[in-house]
């Protein structure tokens, strides 16, 4: 479309969000993807929703909450335990989270991230959705009051309001915030590394679930390992029988192959062979990460580089 009253650039989780409470407030609010679809394959990643997040939720589109737990899976308690370099267990806490849902108003639940967004998603109608649309700017549009998106390739849409969700990597926060700390496009990466996957959970029957960091049904399972930013999280995901598990590492801490292809370029993305050995032999005095590991396609393991962001001061968050 040439004009809309509010254009929301990028289809991800916020953006569909942002996109559900102006519509449900009578706004004409349109959404620009940059990617050819939508809805896209799953990380593993998932995304825990208490109290506030359903509330919030709830004040998008007052449909999400039951789509999403739908998809999801309640906690009933999370479990953390503190363990040396060596494995041995130093302390474990744990916490029923059963009683949520009467102290708050909601229980606690894991969703799968694809799973979350397809439920966003399907609250909008689909003319409102258009994709291999990537933002790139905007500009002032004095002539009409407003403001206009501009994709690549040239299209530029009018709109009275432009809301940037374009991820990480977005070129509005760059265009709002301006050069210098706090602003610009410049993701700031940390040392931090993370494996994840997500497998049918029924691979772990036999698997003592006393092991830290292999969970029981409906529990979210937490081990630190001794050294800073070396952890193992692992938890139900989802309906349809799935464990989602996670596990970082310092870069100092990672084998060297792991840094050798931190070097060369070659890290990131789903399925690099060899790395499963690489987290073996990193976590080889965890047990619980071992089986986690045994019950996983090497295919299937995605692994990333944190990364974060200065926060946007009070002037920096908008333009106009």
């Amino acid at each position: 479309p040439e004009e809309v009253q509010v254009a929301v650039a990028g289809g991800g989780p916020a953006g569909l969000a942002a996109a559900c409470a102006l519509r449900s407030r009578g706004f004409d609010a349109h959404v620009f993807e940059g990617a050819e679809a939508l809805l896209r394959r799953g990380t593993g990643t998932g995304i825990m929703v208490s109290a506030n997040g359903w509330k919030a939720l709830a004040a998008c589109d007052a449909a999400l909450p039951a789509a999403l737990r739908a998809a999801g899976v309640e906690i009933v308690r999370q479990n953390i335990t503190v363990c040396d370099e060596g494995g041995g267990v130093a302390r474990a806490v744990g916490r029923d989270a059963g009683g949520m849902e009467e102290r708050f108003g909601y229980a606690q639940y894991n969703v799968p991230w694809a799973d979350a967004h397809a439920a966003l998603a399907a609250r909008l109608p689909g003319e409102v959705v258009h994709c291999g649309c990537k933002a790139v700017g905007y500009r002032d549009a004095l002539e009409a009051g407003g403001v206009r998106l501009l994709l690549e390739g040239g299209q530029e849409v009018r709109c009275s309001l432009v809301v940037a969700a374009d991820g990480a990597g977005s070129a509005l926060r760059a265009q709002v915030a301006g050069a210098g700390e706090g602003g610009g496009d410049d993701a700031r990466p940390t040392t931090q590394l993370l494996w994840n996957a997500l497998i049918p959970t029924e691979r772990l029957e036999g698997v003592s679930r006393e092991l830290p960091g292999v969970h029981r049904p409906g529990e979210v399972e937490f081990v630190t390992c001794g050294l800073d930013g070396k952890a193992i999280l692992a938890f139900d995901s989802g309906a349809d029988g799935l464990t989602s598990w996670y596990l970082t590492l310092d870069e100092s801490d990672a084998p060297e192959a792991v840094r050798a292809a931190l070097r060369s370029g070659d890290f990131g993305g789903f399925g690099h062979a060899g790395r499963a050995d690489a987290l073996r032999e990193a976590f080889s005095d965890f047990p619980g990460a071992l089986a986690l590991l045994r019950a996983t396609d090497e295919a299937a393991i995605f692994e990333r580089r944190l990364a974060d962001r200065q926060p946007l001061s009070a002037e920096q968050w908008h333009d106009g």
